[in-house]
């Protein structure tokens, strides 16, 4: 997935560029992985907190922040070196990668597929 800007380009003595699309990827990877790193404190690991969600048969379960919470990221990104570049609060998405293997889970009382996003607000 890729986040975008449309853009013009117009200089004297070169060729138009006109409604041009720029695709970014924006990535926060884990600096020292190795075999004697500890990943849940280097990276996107030190923003993200995830914990698992159980269900019993039959029964609905609601997922909530304490199961998801990318708040950090969220955080770094209004608060860290970069903040001054930001002129609104950010929006991250959680995309569902997968849909869970028994039931259905929905948000409200929409039913979720494979790629439906939603965010931490929503949790």
């Amino acid at each position: 997935e890729y986040d975008f800007f449309k853009f013009e380009a117009v200089a004297d003595y070169a060729p138009y560029r006109l409604k041009s699309v720029f695709n970014i990827v924006i990535s926060l990877t884990a600096t020292g992985a190795g075999p004697r790193s500890n990943q849940q404190n280097t990276g996107i690991h030190k923003y993200v907190k995830i914990s698992n969600l159980l269900s019993r048969e039959g029964s609905n379960t609601t997922l909530s922040s304490r199961n998801v919470n990318i708040s950090g990221i969220i955080d770094f990104l209004t608060y860290g070196p970069a903040s001054g570049l930001m002129n609104e609060m950010p929006i991250l998405r959680i995309k569902l990668r997968s849909v869970p293997e028994h039931g259905t889970m929905t948000l409200r009382r929409k039913m979720m597929g494979k790629g439906d996003t939603f965010t931490q607000n929503d949790v």
